[in-house]
């Protein structure tokens, strides 16, 4: 999968999360998501971030039903997503 077939809103949603895991070695909620880009409800976040898992760039780590979530692509493309955006 290629980086190309992201929207701009979902890779910059991406490259804060990824941000967000480098400096503090934690997952954002989808509060503190909506809030670094201004959306009124956290679903607008959570829209995003399932769009990330269904296009394979994120991924659940204990299955389906769970809202914890892990980076599911090698780190080296996440970060060369983010050298690109």
């Amino acid at each position: 999968m290629d980086c190309d077939e992201l929207t701009g809103t979902q890779r910059r949603v991406l490259n804060f999360i990824v941000g967000r895991i480098e400096s503090t070695q934690q997952w954002p909620t989808f509060l503190e998501i909506s809030e670094e880009f201004g959306w009124s409800s956290p679903n607008s976040a959570a829209a995003h971030v399932d769009a990330l898992e269904r296009k394979g760039w994120v991924g659940r780590l204990d299955g389906q039903r769970s809202r914890r979530y892990c980076l599911a692509r090698h780190s080296v493309e996440v970060r060369e997503l983010r050298v690109a955006s």
